[in-house]
C-alpha cells in the first residue's frame, strides 16, 4: 500500500510539472522572432517588424525568387550585382508606398523624388541599365518586404 501511494504521488508530481510547463509561456531567444510549432512537428518563423509591415512570407519568397535573385543575394546581406537588401524597410523609412513606386518604375520614381540615396546607390553599383519596372500590388510589396526582412534577421 505504501508503494502504491508513492507511485501515485510520483505520477501526480510529474503531471503537475507537465501542466505547469505547457501553460507557462515560452520565450524566444531573440526579441524579433516568434516560433510557431505546427502539428506535424514543423517550425515556422514569423518576424515582428518594427515598421509593422505585414505580409505573406510565401508570396514574398516567390516574388523574390522570380524577380530579385538575378541581382540581389539570397541572404539579403551580401553584395552581388545589386546591393544587399538587409534593412530595406529602415532605409525606406517605413514608407512602403515609395518603395512600391520605386519597384514598379524606378526611372519615374527618381524623376519624381530625386532620391539622393538611390542615385548614389545606382552610381556605386553601376546598374543604370537595370531599372525596376514591375507591376506589384501593395500586398505584394508588403509581402516582399516581409520576406526580405525575415531572411535578413537570421
Amino acid at each position: 500500500m505504501d508503494e502504491l501511494l508513492k507511485l501515485i504521488y510520483g505520477v501526480f508530481i510529474c503531471v503537475l510539472f507537465a501542466v505547469v510547463y505547457l501553460l507557462y509561456p515560452q520565450k524566444s531567444n531573440e526579441d524579433n522572432r516568434n516560433i510557431n510549432y505546427g502539428k506535424c512537428g514543423t517550425v515556422s518563423y514569423s518576424i515582428k517588424h518594427k515598421s509593422n509591415v505585414e505580409g505573406n512570407p510565401e508570396l514574398g519568397k516567390t516574388i523574390f525568387k522570380n524577380n530579385c535573385t538575378q541581382c540581389h543575394a539570397k541572404n539579403m546581406k551580401s553584395d552581388l550585382t545589386g546591393p544587399p537588401l538587409e534593412n530595406s524597410i529602415k532605409r525606406w523609412k517605413n514608407d512602403t508606398i515609395k518603395f512600391g513606386k520605386y519597384l514598379n518604375n524606378s526611372d519615374e520614381y527618381l524623376e519624381e523624388f530625386k532620391d539622393k540615396r538611390i542615385l548614389e546607390m545606382k552610381a556605386n553599383y553601376r546598374f543604370t541599365a537595370n531599372s525596376h519596372k514591375y507591376e506589384f500590388t501593395a500586398d505584394e510589396v508588403n509581402s516582399l518586404l516581409f520576406y526580405i526582412e525575415g531572411i535578413a534577421a537570421y
